[in-house]
């Protein structure tokens, strides 16, 4: 369990909510259903990554959440015309991660909705109750495993940290722990595993996430010319020896540089990895 501080941000009602979100974002956004979420990249017009985002589409809006929080700029001049507004929520909105293989049969007794049927990537966009403490509760986070991230508004967060804590009987770790978890899952982050403005999605295997052919956004012409021949690749390495290298040690073949290792991590799974 760890409670997050990456950066929320939410576009606020107006007609072209959905639209600018799109916009941004390398993934397709435009056609979520409301309780969906989706995962993808925040480009320029060089189809380099400024930042990775998570979109969660609500009836009348968009949560966007980042890993910076210096994207007002970008986000304002790459929507400019649009009948849209951004207000930053990290602060209004603390989080709770709730991860591990017992998550849901912990979390669902006390839940007032019932979540045995809420899919992965998947949240309840209509407010609920934890223990009695108001929240929305998402099926998503942060650790490759099973897991749920609960939000509620700042005058709640002490309760509900309690009834995570002491009614769930869930035992608190921090981002030591969920360094080893997230190298182990693949999962990124930025100015660890990349740097802004030097890495295109393809360079990050994120593929996937990068939605060519059925949406427009920042950066889409770029990564169409990448995605023929992406030129590098992030991958998982598992180490042999017991000293952890330091971020930034040079990976080899043969003598010939390859990469760089970007988030050195102790596995008690898989011993060393990077």
């Amino acid at each position: 369990m760890i409670n997050d501080d990456e950066r929320n941000a939410q576009c606020q009602p107006g007609p072209d909510a959905h639209a600018a979100t799109q916009i941004l974002h390398t993934n397709n956004v435009a056609g979520l259903a409301v309780g969906q979420v989706r995962y993808g990249a925040l480009c320029d017009e060089d189809g380099m990554m400024a930042d990775d985002a998570t979109v969660y589409r609500l009836p009348d809006r968009m949560w966007v959440m980042t890993n910076g929080s210096d994207h007002a700029e970008h986000f304002a001049a790459a929507t400019q015309g649009l009948d849209v507004e951004f207000e930053a929520v990290t602060t209004a909105m603390p989080h709770i991660g709730l991860l591990g293989p017992r998550s849901r049969e912990a979390l669902a007794p006390l839940c007032e909705a019932d979540i045995s049927r809420l899919g992965y990537f998947r949240f309840l966009p209509e407010p609920t109750r934890v223990g009695g403490v108001p929240c929305t509760v998402s099926r998503t986070g942060f650790g490759g495993e099973l897991g749920f991230e609960l939000f509620c508004s700042p005058e709640h967060a002490a309760d509900l940290w309690d009834v995570v804590v002491s009614q769930m009987g869930a035992r608190p770790f921090g981002v030591g722990v969920l360094e080893a978890l997230r190298v182990e899952a693949g999962l990124i982050v930025r100015d660890y595993d990349y740097v802004a403005g030097e890495r295109t999605p393809y360079d990050l295997s994120l593929d996937r996430m990068v939605a060519l052919g059925s949406a427009e956004f920042i950066g889409h012409r770029a990564l169409a010319d990448v995605a023929a021949n992406p030129p590098r690749r992030l991958k998982t390495l598992r180490l042999e020896g017991d000293e952890l290298p330091e971020p930034g040690a040079e990976v080899t073949v043969g003598g010939e540089i390859v990469g760089v290792l970007t988030s050195p991590a102790l596995s008690p799974r898989y011993g060393l990895l990077a």
